[in-house]
């Protein structure tokens, strides 16, 4: 009996992988600052809704996949950590061997931003046409991922935008009395809206 279960399972057995990818406005380091921060994950990931533990290679952290009763658990170990470039883990179900998944986050420069990719090979005895929809899943999940990291650094670096924006027009409002007028002299209020101007550009171009 052990003998035919295992035969099938080598029959259908078959190797899988899930790709995934998405170009951010935003260079690499603002991308990494994001994808690193594993504490921060549950502000905006919908897919990986929890890690407990730094992403630091050889560490072993814990990771929830998605809300509520159908939620999953994984203990995988962090493999590859290479700063405003790659993060790899490595995790299983059950035992290695049996359901295991590397995934990968790769950032490439690109012009006017980030390409970000998300990959995820599966591999073990279990994988094949018995997981098609798990990975089917996976696939639908990383780029609603994706879709969120998007969102969430180009939110940040607007936010930051508009600070500089609030900034720049208190150097407008400083340039006016309480009663209105213009002081020091006639051009004061002009120069101060130039800087406001030159604030946000600042910014911009620091970004």
């Amino acid at each position: 009996m052990v003998v035919a279960v295992t035969g099938t399972l080598l029959v259908l057995h078959e190797d899988a992988s899930v790709h995934a990818d998405i170009l951010i406005d935003r260079p690499p380091a603002n991308v990494w600052k994001v994808v690193s921060t594993s504490a921060a994950y549950p502000d905006w990931n919908p897919f990986i809704t929890r890690v407990d533990g730094d992403f630091r290679t050889g560490e072993t952290i814990r990771i929830v996949l998605g809300v509520g009763p159908d939620s999953m658990v994984f203990k995988p170990t962090v493999l590859v950590v290479h700063p405003d470039h790659d993060l790899c883990w490595r995790g299983s179900v059950w035992i290695r061997g049996i359901f295991d998944g590397t995934h990968c986050i790769h950032l490439t420069a690109v012009t006017g931003g980030t390409r970000l990719e998300q990959t995820e090979s599966f591999s073990g005895l279990l994988v094949g046409r018995l997981t098609k929809d798990v990975v089917e899943e996976t696939e639908r999940n990383f780029e609603a991922m994706d879709t969120a990291l998007k969102q969430r650094v180009e939110k940040i670096r607007l936010e930051r935008l508009l600070v500089a924006c609030v900034e720049g027009t208190r150097w407008v409002d400083w340039s006016r009395s309480s009663s209105g007028s213009v002081v020091p002299g006639a051009d004061l209020r002009g120069r101060f809206a130039n800087r406001a101007q030159l604030t946000v550009s600042e910014k911009a171009r620091q970004e």
